[in-house]
This record gives C-alpha cells, sequence and structure tokens, in this order.
C-alpha cells in the first residue's frame, strides 16, 4: 500500500484504505504472539482513500480527506466496538485535501495541510468534533507554510506538524523537503508556531507514532 492510513483503539490496530485503492479496514491485536490483520469492515468509497488522513477518538477511528486523483473531503467513522462494521459519511472538511498530517485530541480530530489538485498545496489546519451527529469540520489556523505529507503527533495539548512538502508546479523540480517541527494549541483557534526543533533528516510521506 502506499500512504494508507491507521489509527488505534486501546486493544487494536486499525489501518483503512491505501494503494492500490481500496475501501477496505483491516484490525489487528496489540496482544502477544502471531497478529495478522482482518477485513472488519469497508470506508464509504474505495477511490478516495488513497492518501487519506487519520483521526481517532476512544471509540471510534475516521479516514479523511485522500484520493490522489480527485479532492475529497469526507470524514467516515467507524467503531471499534464491533468486531465487523462499516464506515459512515459524518461530514465534510473545509477543503478536500490528499496526503495530509493528522492528529487527535481528546474531543477532535485535526487535519494539516496536503494536495489540492486545483490549487497546488495548502497550509490550512482543519478541525471536527468526535461528538455525534455531523462533524463538518471548521478552518482553526494555518501552518507555517504550503504543506503536504507531513509527520502528526500530539500530546494532550497540543498537535505537532514535522516535516513535509511542497511538490508544487513551478517550484524548482526537486521539490523542497523540510525538518522543522510546528505546534499549535489544542485549546484555541492559532496557527501553528516553529518549536525551533528538527527532525535529523529532511522526511515527508512517512509514519509516525506516539506513547
Amino acid at each position: 500500500t502506499n500512504t494508507n492510513v491507521g489509527c488505534s483503539s486501546t486493544d487494536y490496530g486499525y489501518a483503512s484504505g491505501g494503494n492500490p485503492p481500496t475501501n477496505m479496514i483491516q484490525r489487528w491485536s496489540f496482544a502477544s504472539g502471531t497478529q495478522n490483520a482482518s477485513d472488519v469492515g469497508n470506508l464509504t468509497a474505495s477511490g478516495r482513500t488513497d492518501y487519506a488522513g487519520s483521526n481517532h477518538s476512544s471509540d471510534y477511528g475516521y479516514c479523511v480527506g485522500g484520493g490522489q486523483s480527485g479532492d475529497y473531503v469526507t470524514i467516515d467513522k467507524w467503531s471499534f466496538d464491533s468486531g465487523s462494521e462499516d464506515a459512515e459519511d459524518v461530514g465534510d472538511l473545509t477543503i478536500g485535501t490528499w496526503s495530509c498530517g493528522s492528529n487527535s485530541s481528546v474531543d477532535h480530530g485535526y487535519t494539516m495541510g496536503g494536495g489540492l489538485h486545483s490549487a497546488g498545496r495548502c497550509e490550512r489546519i482543519d478541525r471536527f468534533s468526535f461528538a455525534t451527529g455531523t462533524q463538518n469540520a471548521d478552518d482553526v489556523g494555518d501552518l507555517l507554510r504550503n504543506t503536504q505529507g507531513s509527520f502528526g503527533a500530539s500530546t494532550s495539548s497540543h498537535g505537532y506538524s514535522a516535516g513535509g512538502t511542497d511538490p508544487t508546479p513551478g517550484l524548482p523540480s526537486y521539490h523542497p523537503v523540510w525538518t522543522d517541527i510546528s505546534k499549535y494549541a489544542f485549546a484555541a483557534s492559532a496557527d501553528a508556531v516553529d518549536t525551533t526543533a528538527d527532525l535529523t533528516q529532511a522526511r515527508t510521506n512517512g509514519a509516525s507514532s506516539q506513547v
């Protein structure tokens, strides 16, 4: 797969979508021993799941945006409680993006930047509520610059964006890739600020994890 997305419950890891395009939701146990994944459900569409973002609350997994061949705004959600459950479309991002960074607070999911087929890349930070009902996102801030493929991580109070690139048409053919690590507060709508910390090497479109 290529830039498929993952999230976690207390007991399981989940992978959703990917490339070649698929709508499959896979799950594997964190228990010791062999941990092969199983197919436990489907996203609402297959074509948009390539290069999507991922979020999770305590009870639900989310697959957001995606679709390298088009800009999709969909927010998909599925329950961790069921052993097999298809996702449902519960809202929209403010702008369709692919290869966006993503992270989660206790109450909200966030996407950061991403590719825009119609207009290069964006720096927007979108936020949507984990509360029940329609969960359309709001634009709550901006990254340091237009960014695609950043690494997302979070603490209880801040979201982080690390690395990323901007392969916008017209830029140098090498496509700049960055090392900087920025953060923004979950408590208020705010732009990201540079932490002055850096990755050891410039990187984009990789995987990140946290404790």
